[in-house]
């Protein structure tokens, strides 16, 4: 594995880290 695959795979797990972490306070706050 090169280190730019490395660097691929954290930017997609921070991007989906992001998304989730979004939808997680919008369900909190909507019942």
């Amino acid at each position: 594995m090169s280190e730019q695959d490395a660097q691929d795979i954290l930017t997609l797990v921070s991007l989906i880290h992001r998304k989730l972490d979004r939808t997680t306070k919008l369900a909190a706050i909507s019942p």
